[in-house]
């Protein structure tokens, strides 16, 4: 049996940097997935100064890595400036927006909240 490919877009078993999987594009926000499933997501992102990530409410807890530049890094209203090298999680539920406050890399990777799974105790 074949394994399933989790990890999409880039070759596997490859030395990659992940600052380089994504170019800036003037006047654009650039994302590129990485992987996507119902447990996860990761993508890196390439955003030009003044721009925004498109504010969102993750569906689980999230990690948001610093890869280069500087970014506002907003979390229910109350904004943290960080730079290459850092690194903030970022709470599901709650209103988040990332913005460039010079070009920024940027890889963020969401872990979704499993559903409960309710279990069958009709034989006990």
């Amino acid at each position: 049996m074949k394994p399933i490919v989790q990890i999409k877009s880039i070759p596997l078993s490859e030395l990659k940097e992940i600052i380089g999987l994504v170019a800036y594009e003037k006047g654009r926000v650039v994302r590129r997935e990485l992987s996507r499933n119902e447990a996860l997501t990761i993508h890196v992102y390439a955003v030009e100064k003044g721009l925004t990530i498109s504010p969102r409410i993750n569906p689980g807890d999230a990690l948001l890595q610093l890869l280069e530049g500087k970014a506002l890094v907003t979390i229910a209203g109350n904004g943290k400036t960080a730079d290459a090298g850092r690194s903030i999680p970022l709470p599901a539920g709650v209103p988040c927006e990332i913005t460039a406050v010079e070009r920024l890399k940027a890889l963020l990777t969401v872990i979704r909240q499993p559903d409960l799974i309710e279990i069958d105790k009709s034989d006990e």
